[in-house]
């Protein structure tokens, strides 16, 4: 839990690349790195400043996520979000990055925030590569590793209590929790979870780490992100009857650079910086059906994604630990490009499930 599945190749190069220029083209003076700790830009396959072939490419990726989950996109949906999370620590800060205090800086969330209580699943696609040690993971704080037990102990009930205190209490961001109006119990129960997932996205950007950190410790997963992939995760699956995950609490980690410190004890330059690029869909329960059901029982009963062909591209969900492939259909033309690319045919991802059907 939470059912999650992560893709290594979902998007090509291209495509994230004419996402990127689409954001550019249409915001050029919302992505200025100073004082901005993170910029969302909503984009829409309708918008009709659009090109075609800009329109295209984000068709596509829309009907790859309505194969997958085999519910179609409707209007009741917010547009895609482009989130840009510039480097937080600057070059010549000796110690950027070295302090875990200051990672989880955006907090952590579920996704029925503002009030959106109808979402069940997101899709997070990274348009560009960070490198770990210069942070930008998106943290499960509360995640656990595909096939592993509950972990035992007083701290890791004092975690799950904690999530499952925030979304009882109407807290879906630990910022709300600040409220001087709520319980001390609750106040305490964001400090915990936020402490615990600064302490994952502290060790995810340690030397040699790889795309995906487990918490040794049982509980909390960090992603690095990486162009082209792309994250799926369910915030109300059949795994928690419909309910509001508590292990589905996540957050961005800062992005920043390597300070002298860093850079000495990793044998890396000092001064690199970096940022941050995600496209993000967050999919709801269509009001249609809504009508017949509950958004719990809605959510049961679509708690899993499915092998499907979408958007040019197949999927195959495997039940082994890397079990999630996207291949290239046969004769489909790559969206972001006039003809497909000669590495089309046979592009190939992988990614991990989780119990339940989900993934790492």
């Amino acid at each position: 839990r939470p059912p999650l599945y992560y893709c290594e190749d979902f998007l090509t190069e291209e495509e994230c690349d004419a996402i990127v220029r689409l954001v550019h083209a249409s915001a050029p003076h919302s992505l200025g790195h100073a004082n901005q700790a993170k910029l969302r830009i909503d984009i829409d396959a309708n918008d009709t400043f659009l090109a075609p072939a800009e329109a295209s490419v984000l068709r596509a990726v829309e009907r790859r996520i309505a194969a997958l989950t085999g519910v179609p996109g409707h209007c009741g949906e917010m547009p895609w979000a482009v989130h840009f999370t510039p480097a937080a620590a600057r070059e010549g800060e000796e110690n950027a990055r070295e302090q875990p205090e200051d990672r989880m800086t955006l907090g952590l969330h579920v996704d029925t925030n503002n009030c959106r209580l109808k979402r069940w699943v997101t899709f997070i696609i990274y348009l560009h590569t960070t490198e770990p040690e210069l942070g930008g993971h998106t943290v499960f704080p509360l995640a656990l590793k595909c096939g592993s037990d509950e972990p035992k102990g007083q701290k890791f009930r004092k975690l799950h209590n904690a999530a499952s205190l925030l979304t009882s209490s109407s807290v879906h961001h630990t910022g709300q929790a600040s409220n001087p109006l709520l319980a001390e119990d609750v106040h305490e129960a964001s400090r915990l979870l936020l402490a615990h997932a600064e302490r994952i996205a502290a060790a995810a950007a340690g030397p040699g780490q790889g795309r995906m950190y487990f918490d040794p410790g049982g509980a909390g997963l960090a992603v690095s992100p990486a162009k082209g992939s792309c994250v799926a995760f369910f915030t109300r699956s059949l795994v928690s009857g419909g309910a509001i995950d508590p292990r589905s609490w996540h957050g961005g980690a800062a992005v920043g650079c390597i300070g002298a410190a860093v850079a000495a004890a990793a044998d890396r330059s000092a001064g690199v910086c970096a940022e941050k690029w995600t496209l993000q869909k967050f999919r709801e329960a269509p009001e249609a059906a809504l009508r017949e059901c509950c958004i719990e029982s809605f959510a049961r009963r679509h708690s899993g994604l499915q092998p499907c062909s979408g958007g040019g591209v197949r999927f195959e969900v495997d039940e082994t630990p890397v079990c999630l492939k996207a291949t290239a259909s046969p004769g489909a033309a790559n969206p972001a490009s006039a003809s497909p690319p000669p590495a089309a045919v046979g592009r190939t991802a992988h990614a991990g499930r989780r119990r339940g059907g989900s993934l790492p």
